[in-house]
């Protein structure tokens, strides 16, 4: 579920403020995550909530950088709308 919840959030981010500030708000927080993760792993609760971090950012930069790729040539893309 926060799988979905990343790919869907990041697109309506990306439609707002650009691939590029998705990606580099993502991967700080991903940063961040992964140098607490020794000390959220000591109660349940912290850790459940440090692996939705995961997956909510780690989904979610697929979006925008989908987007980015098909950017320069939306032509190529498959199932292009144009």
């Amino acid at each position: 579920m926060a799988s979905t919840v990343g790919t869907l959030g990041a697109g309506a981010l990306v439609d707002r403020l650009g691939a590029r500030g998705v990606i580099n708000t993502g991967l700080v927080v991903l940063v961040v995550d992964f140098l607490l993760l020794p000390w959220s792993s000591a109660n349940l609760g912290t850790y459940i909530a440090a692996l939705v971090v995961w997956c909510v950012c780690g989904w979610g930069l697929l979006t925008p950088q989908t987007h980015r790729l098909i950017g320069p040539l939306p032509a190529v893309a498959p199932c292009s709308p144009a």
